[in-house]
């Protein structure tokens, strides 16, 4: 039997709660389900996570050591928070690919840590209902991607450039409908290890999850 690397993973944090390894993968709730249905085929004789993590110790498939690292490891993103912030080197890749020197607007964000002439903070500004306009930047909460993948898709029909930081999640349906198949759209998909920024701009532990930098309305 082979497992994939994110099934690993995710047998090495059974013992947590649904919802605490999808916070220290950074995953959404229906990848977590869609993986643990794909184990159940592979563990036929088991029932649950726990049950399939006990039989991968046995089987050889994990160590033991692995199960104590993991639990050890900085996974210290959680994904229903929204305040982390863009390490300097991804923002100005697209700076640096649209030519300018700052964006227009930062339509998301908790702090003024990108350069732009305008932003819409969290709790102040509600991005998804006001207007945006050319060269906006928008790093989301990534639990609620598809929303403002949406509202970037509908900004872009009004002629507007749209730069987004996201997970690579080319699975789900927002990601099929808005950003693969759309002719307006140029995707680049990052190298993995950023560090995002906590809230006191400190680097944060390394970010484990594919990411993709998305432009709406821009060919290049």
């Amino acid at each position: 039997m082979k497992l994939t690397k994110r099934e690993i993973e995710i047998l090495q944090l059974a013992h947590l709660s649904s919802n605490d390894i999808c916070e220290k993968l950074c995953i959404a709730p229906g990848t977590l389900k869609t993986h643990i249905t794909n184990l159940s085929f592979k563990f036929p004789n088991c029932n649950g996570k726990a049950s399939y993590q006990i039989e991968a110790l046995k089987s050889g498939l994990i160590e033991l050591d692995d199960i104590f690292n993991e639990a050890k490891m900085k996974y210290n993103y959680k994904y229903n928070e929204n305040d982390y912030k863009t390490p300097p080197e991804i923002y100005k890749e697209a700076l640096e690919f649209l030519k300018i020197d700052k964006f227009g607007l930062d339509v998301c964000c908790s702090d003024k840590n990108i350069p732009a002439d305008f932003y819409y903070i969290y709790g102040k500004n509600n991005g998804l209902t006001e207007g945006w306009c050319d060269c906006s930047w928008c790093n989301p909460p990534f639990n609620e991607a598809y929303k403002w993948v949406i509202k970037a898709y509908n900004e872009s029909k009004n002629g507007n450039r749209i730069v987004m930081l996201l997970p690579a999640r080319t699975e789900t349906h927002y990601w099929q409908k808005y950003i693969l198949y759309n002719s307006n759209v140029k995707i680049k998909f990052l190298r993995k290890g950023p560090r995002f920024l906590d809230k006191n701009n400190q680097p944060m532990g390394v970010f484990k999850n594919a990411l993709a930098l998305v432009y709406f309305n821009v060919i290049n």
